[in-house]
């Protein structure tokens, strides 16, 4: 009798019918490739003076820690249950557009049936894993799609976070070197490489030259050194990364 009365629940609250998510691709790719050789730039202590590379990235969801919708804090129920999307990321997946509701969707995520805290009893198990997507409609509101059913985010909404990540399965590999300033004849620089983050480097290494060789020679970039004080850099490109 348990597992009908289960299934009855997961039925309604799930509902039937198709869903209203139109596929879309949104990927980006930004290639780097500055300044051109032969350019003459003035950069300030701080700045990059020499990047290249690509990256194709995507908006993703990332879900940091186990979090229930359909449930507000404290609120439980012995027939109708939460569903606790696992922790995971996902990119997005395309537009979810009803006649009431335009939203940005991710997926597929997992969840599991779950009471409001997490915790599972007979009519809310835990298991099996159910597919569904996240989206996040215009006015900012968080719910979980599954086929043509909307359940709202109630709670624990900072686990959720919504940014822009790299797509593993891309070519993504951006070198860039920044200008760290001057101590006496030594001009002293950063070196980064990004391949799986937009905003954190993968690998960094901080080098000096001597200004007094008038050039930078480094992972196969040369730069001319036209001026150089602890405050800014003037530079002609001769070549950019091999």
């Amino acid at each position: 009798m348990k597992y009908i009365v289960s299934g009855l629940c997961l039925l309604m609250l799930v509902g039937c019918g198709s869903s209203p998510i139109i596929a879309v691709d949104s990927t980006e790719t930004r290639n780097f490739n500055r300044p051109p050789v032969g350019a003459v730039e003035t950069k300030q202590i701080g700045d990059v003076i020499l990047v290249k590379g690509s990256q194709s990235f995507r908006e993703a969801v990332e879900i940091l820690e186990e979090t229930s919708f359909n449930k507000k804090p404290g609120e439980s129920s012995m027939l109708t249950c939460a569903l606790s999307v696992i922790p995971d990321k996902a990119f997005k997946k395309g537009i979810y557009e009803t006649v009431d509701v335009n939203a940005d969707c991710f997926g597929p995520v997992q969840f599991r049936r779950t009471l409001a805290d997490g915790s599972t009893n007979w009519n809310c198990p835990g298991n099996p894993l159910i597919v569904g997507d996240i989206c996040k409609d215009y006015d900012g509101k968080i719910f979980l799609a599954i086929v043509a059913s909307r359940v709202y985010l109630e709670q624990d909404f900072e686990k959720i976070k919504f940014v822009k990540s790299v797509l593993e399965e891309q070519e993504n590999f951006v070198q860039e070197i920044i200008y760290s300033g001057r101590s006496g004849d030594k001009l002293k620089f950063v070196y980064r490489e990004f391949t799986d983050s937009i905003t954190k480097p993968t690998y960094f290494q901080e080098f000096e030259f001597d200004s007094a060789t008038g050039f930078i020679h480094f992972k196969g970039a040369k730069l001319e050194i036209v001026e150089a004080s602890n405050e800014k850099l003037t530079y002609k490109v001769v070549d950019s990364f091999k």
